[in-house]
């Protein structure tokens, strides 16, 4: 009877340590975070690539997490003001104008930024091709990148935003605008999704690469103890090959 009732205290002992001491912990394993980015970059490759990359980092850090889409500026909104944990990519230059989020300094992967044509004979490389031109421009609203590279150098041009991918490429198609430009995976899965009875998607062509940049997820300042154990799983899983393992399954994902 005395062992008995030894063995009820020790076990309380032990449930009593887990309570105060493990169950933070615990709680912390299933905390949820979410991430925001442009609706058009998480219907392409790049958020199909992304998808898998962060739901490896975030189950080795014991997080859950969810990847949400909105119009980029809104994107940018709730990052901002803290309503999300942060934006899942964006180029390395995006937090000099975002004083609210820190950068992970590893990054995911690199884009590349293209200039789309239907008018034969167009050729670019870099944004200093712009120089002298006076095409028709249209860009995804809120892809800082391409806002900066026209601000630079598309002075002589006309230069207009639309809200999606989709817009973009229908007004290229219909010949309303001379280029478009956005990142490159994603107006090559838009081509893909553009009903061909409706649109000669056939037409349109890569006219240039304008730039290539890196891409980082931006956390919240609230969250930026997390960016260096972030970078720290992404460097891991680049040199185990599962970054470029993860590229690969994205081309098969439909």
């Amino acid at each position: 009877m005395a062992r008995t009732k030894h063995y009820t205290f020790s076990l309380s002992i032990l449930v009593l340590f887990f309570v105060l001491f493990c169950a933070p912990t615990a709680i912390l394993a299933t905390e949820t975070l979410i991430f925001v980015g442009s609706k058009d970059t998480k219907e392409s490759f790049h958020g199909r690539w992304l998808t898998l990359i962060y739901d490896e980092v975030f189950q080795r850090l014991g997080y859950r997490w969810e990847y949400w889409a909105f119009a980029s500026p809104r994107a940018s909104a709730m990052s901002d003001g803290g309503e999300v944990d942060g934006e899942i990519a964006r180029v390395p230059d995006y937090g000099s104008a975002h004083p609210n989020v820190v950068m992970v300094s590893e990054s995911h992967f690199d884009t590349r930024i293209a200039a789309f044509a239907v008018t034969p004979g167009i050729s670019l490389d870099g944004w200093s091709s712009l120089q002298g031109t006076s095409f028709l421009i249209n860009y995804r609203r809120g892809t800082k990148i391409v806002e900066k590279g026209l601000e630079r150098y598309g002075n002589a041009a006309e230069v207009y935003t639309v809200n999606s991918s989709r817009q973009g490429l229908k007004k290229l198609i219909t010949g309303r605008t001379d280029l478009y430009i956005d990142v490159e995976h994603v107006v090559l899965d838009e081509l893909q999704r553009l009903p061909k009875d409706k649109f000669n998607t056939s037409a349109v062509y890569n006219a240039g690469h304008m730039v290539k940049s890196s891409l980082h997820m931006f956390l919240h300042k609230k969250r930026a103890d997390l960016a260096p154990k972030i970078s720290a799983v992404l460097q891991k899983m680049k040199r185990e090959g599962l970054i470029e393992h993860y590229r690969q399954t994205a081309f098969m994902i439909e």
